[in-house]
């Protein structure tokens, strides 16, 4: 059993049926395993995507953003979503130009490898290569240094959308 701390006090527990990965990357603990709602992400015991509930929580994030612009955007920026369904939901939208940023490419890897949705590994492959010229770039950094070093060069996007986990308590 999987405690999910909700707030102060407060946690879900999750039944685990299969662990696919479970690992200590760089920047978080990880854990791909099978639950109650199919194959389920948690990054520091926290659920960030599950097969049952990850097309509807990524349209959240994306589609009111699409929906309140005059305009498709013709480009944009998606921080974390390790998954990648943020990115494949702005693909099937028609936006011309993605880049998505992931600080954790051990954990993009393991997305790719065990989720059912999301990037395949060889799509990671194909989108991080540096000679690229897909619409769609991977670029594993910083999404926070990634922005400021874009303002530097005087890059913009039509749309940005953050994916990425609580910070946690400190």
């Amino acid at each position: 059993i999987l405690q999910e701390p909700i707030s102060e006090g407060i946690s879900r527990s999750w039944e685990i049926y299969k662990i696919h990965v479970q690992s200590k990357t760089e920047f978080q603990d990880l854990l791909i395993a099978d639950t109650a709602h199919g194959t389920t992400l948690f990054c520091n015991n926290e659920r960030q995507s599950s097969e049952l509930s990850q097309l509807a929580y990524h349209e959240g994030q994306v589609m009111p953003a699409l929906l309140s612009m005059p305009n498709l955007p013709k480009t944009a920026l998606v921080i974390g979503s390790s998954e990648g369904v943020a990115v494949q939901i702005l693909q099937k939208a028609g936006v011309e130009n993605i880049t998505h940023v992931d600080i954790d490419e051990e954990c993009m890897v393991a997305c790719g490898k065990y989720l059912p949705y999301g990037y395949t590994v060889d799509e990671i492959k194909k989108y991080m290569s540096a000679g690229s010229t897909d619409s769609l770039k991977v670029i594993i950094g910083d999404g926070k240094e990634y922005i400021e070093s874009m303002l530097d060069k005087n890059i913009n996007f039509d749309l940005i959308v953050m994916d990425i986990p609580d910070e946690g308590p400190k």
